[in-house]
């Protein structure tokens, strides 16, 4: 009887120790998961050096090239690409507008809208707009060129450069050349090089396919 009794402790001490580790292993599972699904979850988790999910236009007032009031929810419920120039630019300016022309041509939609932030918000006002892009001969109706206060201009950078790949962008650089598409809701999706080619082409071909997503979901 007494080697019975040794031998069904000895198994009862085996199933503890086994519920034991099945115990641990379930909670290790568990943990990672649980701290899988948080990075996932945090609007602030980090991902191929960008912030996970897309940043919003930020609240702005301006006015725009005729002197009217603009401000950020005037342009929601239209897909919209945008730039930053300033009219005595010499520089890269003249190769940014050119695609920004370019641009609405290829693009024709009267629901696709284009933007133009002046950087240099001193000397820009509405009337040097309007005699900037009628020298551009752009497309009236759907371009908008708009002067910011400070404060703004400074919000609008910041949101594009957050959402522009983290090696691409260039802390030495004081006048960005980005272009960016947002949706309807104002959601900033991409950003694109504005002096390469073909990443003018890759925003054409962008823009086309979330118009037609929108056109769908209507």
């Amino acid at each position: 009887m007494r080697l019975d009794r040794d031998y069904v402790a000895k198994v009862q001490a085996r199933k503890s120790a086994a519920i034991v580790l099945a115990s641990l292993a379930t909670i290790a599972v568990v943990a990672a998961a649980g701290s899988w699904l948080g990075a996932r979850l945090d609007p602030m988790a980090r991902a191929g050096g960008r912030v996970f999910g897309r940043p919003a236009m930020p609240d702005f007032l301006g006015r725009d090239q005729d002197g009217n009031a603009i401000a950020a929810p005037d342009l929601r419920g239209h897909v919209l690409i945008g730039n930053f120039i300033f009219t005595r630019c010499q520089g890269v300016c003249p190769t940014l507008t050119t695609a920004m022309i370019e641009l609405q041509r290829a693009l024709s939609s009267p629901e696709i809208r284009f933007i133009s932030f002046s950087l240099d918000p001193d000397y820009d006002t509405p009337a040097v707009l309007a005699a900037y892009a009628q020298r551009w001969k752009g497309d009236r109706t759907r371009w908008k060129l708009v002067t910011l206060e400070a404060g703004g201009l400074n919000a609008m950078r910041a949101a594009i450069e957050s959402a522009a790949p983290r090696e691409a962008g260039n802390d030495n650089e004081p006048h960005t050349t980005r272009f960016f598409l947002a949706d309807r809701r104002g959601l900033i999706v991409a950003t694109y090089a504005g002096e390469d080619g073909l990443a003018i082409h890759q925003l054409t071909a962008d823009t086309a396919a979330l118009q037609r997503a929108d056109e769908h979901r209507r």
